[in-house]
């Protein structure tokens, strides 16, 4: 049984967190600080703190992770295990485990290193992409490999791969520590001339532009869900889309070329999307055609 000091934020992380718990000592678990959201900037714990408050474990969130340095140490790790923390870990906490700092990154290292990994796979129209345990050093993502599991991502939006990897990372970080503490799993470095990024979420990122082809929407779309989701600019203000479909009718990008009980077909720059479901402005989340019905003049923003 390993002695475990957990970082992790997200619900990604959650899966991991349950599964050390359940066969190793989970000594403390460093999460982000509470943060405020939604309109009312209530003050809200990470998912990670929430789940372990519930098993009683001792829970740490610094503001900045150097300034627990000397606390960490008291616990004398054999593992530091990272799953989206979303704090850089300076090499001195790095090299307080007995035998390694491991991270759980949602991508096929060396491909997508950065903080959206699964939200920019999805958006490259990648056919796979999976879980990579390596071990962290000081530059970002860069640590060589441990062990890679893979999925494929089809049809599926950014919430459903993180349950998906989430519960995959669980599974590879329980088969890896014990031989990774024999020394018989041995880490391979990474191919630096393959490396690709995936910086973090832009508002620019956000918007939809219609000259794009269908294929590529559908897939933005799908990588924003379930946020901060993608939008629509319209003659209405935006329009965020929940659920859209490629469809291959013809038109001049941005025309509405009809309007089902389906939703709203909208020409692109390839084809055609059609929009199920979103949040206008100012309104909860909707049947697109039932919008329609009462904006009649809608018009979509090409840009």
């Amino acid at each position: 049984m390993a002695r475990i000091i957990f970082m992790g934020s997200p619900e990604y992380a959650i899966p991991t967190l349950n599964a050390l718990v359940k066969h190793h000592q989970v000594l403390a678990v460093i999460t982000q600080p509470d943060k405020p959201v939604g309109r009312k900037k209530i003050l809200t714990p990470s998912p990670v703190k929430v789940a372990a408050l519930e098993q009683g474990l001792k829970v740490i969130q610094p503001e900045k992770i150097k300034t627990i340095e000397e606390e960490l140490m008291v616990f004398s790790p054999d593992f530091i295990v990272t799953a989206a923390f979303g704090q850089f870990l300076p090499e001195s906490i790095l090299n307080l485990p007995k035998y390694e700092s491991l991270n759980l990154h949602g991508s096929i290292l060396p491909k997508y290193r950065g903080g959206a990994p699964i939200q920019r796979a999805i958006m490259n129209l990648d056919k796979e992409t999976g879980v990579s345990l390596m071990r962290m050093v000081k530059k970002m993502d860069a640590g060589p490999i441990f062990k890679i599991i893979k999925t494929t991502i089809e049809s599926k939006t950014t919430g459903e791969l993180m349950v998906e990897l989430g519960k995959m990372a669980a599974e590879l970080i329980l088969e890896s520590l014990t031989l990774i503490e024999k020394g018989t799993l041995k880490p391979v470095p990474q191919d630096e001339s393959e490396v690709t990024f995936a910086p973090i979420i832009s508002r620019n990122d956000e918007v939809i532009s219609l000259n794009k082809t269908s294929a590529i929407l559908e897939a933005k779309i799908r990588a924003l869900t379930p946020g901060p989701l993608a939008y629509l600019n319209t003659n209405h203000g935006p329009i965020k889309i929940i659920n859209a479909k490629v469809s291959n009718q013809q038109g001049k990008p941005g025309e509405i070329i009809e309007v089902t009980a389906s939703g709203i077909c909208v020409a692109t720059g390839e084809g055609s999307i059609l929009l199920s479901e979103g949040i206008p402005a100012g309104k909860k989340l909707m049947k697109l055609n039932d919008f329609y019905q009462g904006h009649k003049d809608l018009r979509f923003d090409v840009s």
